[in-house]
């Protein structure tokens, strides 16, 4: 599986491609583009190379729609990244398998959705279903094999985090749209979604609005629940946990450099399953340990070798100490002989724990969160 950060911000791009694009408006996201593609062609050239070509199912598709290039080109769809119009969640899906009767020039007529992977490819694979297993996903082995059509059913695009909000949903049937929780559109005959038809069809509209409620109730309380992250599990001593990963935490380069926080305002906590009681041996850090940054220095603007807009520089705080937070208790510590984090051993007993990390002045003026926990099981 590759699973490539392209095309995406930052956008860098090799100049010599982003200047093929300079009449667009973002030369660098289409050079991304031609670069991604260009890769794919080199998998392709070692597959057939390899003789593993007609024996590997490939399987190419993005997790949404564009984030950038949107005033240039996006195939006549409304909306982009984040957003529920189908220009934010329609993407390719080109599949192949030789030798499991998948070939090109197929076009599959029908809804299908990022679930339906998983049980195509254990159908692919001739893999068992697991005992008890219940799929949101459907196989779609058959149809992509021109062996039966893709059933006929509702799915739903739920554009959001942490949150179900009916107001961010996509509903999904054959070619109608429910969005807004008051609009139907049509986008075999108006693909950019400019006419809402919802009048015009009250049935479609009321009957796709009545089976997402039965859809949307079971989840609306578990959509909320923040998932842990585990620690302590034999298979995975040490986990890196970063700001990402906290409840409102930073995500992304940019806001890691700048502190985030400048202001003193701390991110959310981490929440942690613990596998294991016992000692917990936990670094706050500032920056990511490859960057063997110390925790008071800053960082000058990140120039890419490619085309595209630098990082901001990396703000440098008099940091002096650090505070931990387990589930409301606060434990404060000192740089020591590593300048590169503060180190904490607390007792955590098996379960679910709230962890918070932040970064002091020397006279306790709050400065910004810590980004980085490495927490490693010690016995």
């Amino acid at each position: 599986m590759i699973a490539t950060n392209a095309p995406h911000f930052p956008f860098w791009a090799p100049k010599a491609l982003a200047d093929k694009y300079r009449h667009t408006d973002n030369p660098e996201f289409f050079g991304m583009m031609e670069n991604l593609d260009d890769n794919v062609g080199r998998i392709e050239a070692f597959l057939a190379r390899t003789g593993l070509r007609d024996d590997t199912i490939l399987m190419f598709f993005t997790d949404n729609g564009p984030v950038g290039g949107r005033s240039t080109y996006t195939a006549g769809l409304r909306g982009g990244k984040g957003t529920p119009w189908e220009g934010g969640h329609r993407v390719p899906l080109f599949v192949r398998y030789p030798r499991g009767g998948i070939e090109g020039g197929r076009v599959v007529e029908g809804l299908c959705t990022v679930e339906d992977l998983y049980p195509t490819l254990l159908e692919l694979c001739d893999v068992p279903r697991p005992q008890n297993a219940e799929f949101d996903g459907i196989s779609i082995a058959g149809p992509l094999r021109g062996q039966a059509g893709v059933p006929d059913r509702q799915l739903v695009v739920q554009i959001d985090r942490g949150t179900l909000d009916p107001k961010t949903a996509c509903i999904m049937r054959r070619n109608w749209r429910v969005l807004w929780c008051d609009s139907l559109y049509d986008v075999d005959t108006d693909p950019g979604q400019d006419r809402n038809v919802a009048r015009d069809h009250p049935g479609t509209f009321t009957g796709m609005w009545c089976d997402y409620q039965q859809w949307y109730n079971p989840r609306v309380g578990p959509a909320h629940e923040h998932l842990p992250e585990h620690i302590g599990n034999p298979a995975q001593n040490l986990v890196i946990l970063d700001s990402s990963e906290a409840i409102d935490g930073t995500d992304g380069q940019a806001g890691v450099r700048q502190g985030a926080a400048r202001k003193g305002r701390m991110q959310g906590p981490w929440l942690v399953q613990a596998h294991r009681s016992g000692r917990y041996e936990i670094k706050l850090r500032r920056w990511p340990r490859e960057s063997g940054l110390g925790l008071t220095e800053g960082t000058p603007p990140f120039q890419t070798r490619c085309s595209g807009q630098a990082e901001p520089e990396g703000v440098a705080f008099p940091i002096a100490q650090a505070q931990l937070g387990v589930d409301g208790f606060s434990y404060v510590g000192a740089i020591g002989d590593d300048p590169t984090a503060i180190t904490f051993v607390v007792e955590l007993s098996e379960g679910r724990h709230e962890l918070r990390g932040g970064f002091f002045s020397a006279d306790s003026k709050p400065l910004c969160s810590a980004f980085y926990a490495e927490i490693t099981y010690l016995g």
